[in-house]
Parts: C-alpha cells; structure tokens; sequence
C-alpha cells in the first residue's frame, strides 16, 4: 500500500515520421503506408484512462507493458523487411 503507479505517455508524429522516410529515400506513397499501418498497430494497443481504471492489479499492468513492445517489436521487423 501507499505505491503510487506512473505512467507515462507517449505521442507518434506521423507526419514526422513519414517526412523522415523520404529523406531516407522511401517515396511519398510508401512512407504514408508505413506510417500509417504503425499508427493502426499501435494504436489497438494503446490503454485509455478507463482501460487502466479498470485493471485489477499491477501484474495486469506488466502483461499489457509486454504486449505493447511485442506488437512494435513485430510491427518493426516488418518495416525494417519493407526497407530492405
């Protein structure tokens, strides 16, 4: 008792990101897909303050933490099989 949980959060520059593709010479078409298909990814994955009002206990916190850099973990190995 008396622990206080922080969390932090974290916001996804899309138009950032899809520029940075095509300074790194991915066209406009490709850079917009990539960009927009890591947006989907991890946006189904992302918690809402309801969701977390509604979590039971800190293990529930830990097993949505490992969903989450498992989903970008595998949404990067498919943009870096994109890429080359």
């Amino acid at each position: 008792m008396g622990e206080t949980l922080k969390l932090s959060i974290s916001t996804f520059d899309t138009l950032a990101a899809a520029q940075d593709l095509q300074a790194a010479g991915i066209g406009e078409r490709q850079a917009t897909a990539i960009v927009s298909a890591m947006r989907e990814a991890t946006g189904e994955h992302l918690a809402t303050k309801a969701d977390l009002e509604h979590l039971a206990t800190r293990a529930d916190l830990y097993k949505l933490a490992i969903g989450i850099v498992l989903a970008n973990v595998g949404l990067t190995a498919g943009v870096m099989r994109l890429l080359l």
